[in-house]
């Protein structure tokens, strides 16, 4: 047979009464209307430094090409497959490449800041 701590219980009881906030006649409700939403800050800065970062990554692309280049594998004797080939445009280079997806990222990180007003 269990039995109910009596401590327990009047604890649980006091705690009870005491779990609505107090009626402030409106009060509250009054203040935290007046109260201007705050603006995102962190969203300004976040795609500032991410337009930075990106900026700088880009400029590294030529060095990383570079280092690519400067790499030499041993080649290998496969027969060559007469395979058609899509011509490569030259709108098409890794620079255009590389900062369209840059622009592309930053313009959906506007829309979502200023359209939706995401603060991040």
């Amino acid at each position: 047979m269990m039995q109910d701590n009596f401590d327990d219980k009047m604890f649980k009881d006091l705690l009870n009464e005491y779990a609505a906030p107090m009626d402030d006649a409106g009060f509250s409700d009054a203040v935290m209307a007046g109260l201007m939403p705050p603006k995102p800050r962190k969203a300004y800065f976040v795609g500032i430094a991410a337009a930075l970062g990106g900026g700088y990554a880009a400029l590294q692309v030529p060095n990383l090409w570079r280092y690519i280049s400067a790499i030499n594998l041993p080649t290998l004797n496969i027969p060559k497959l007469d395979i058609p080939q899509i011509e490569t445009a030259s709108s098409m280079s890794p620079y255009t490449l590389v900062s369209g997806t840059l622009f592309m990222l930053i313009f959906i990180w506007l829309c979502s800041v200023f359209l939706l007003e995401d603060s991040m």
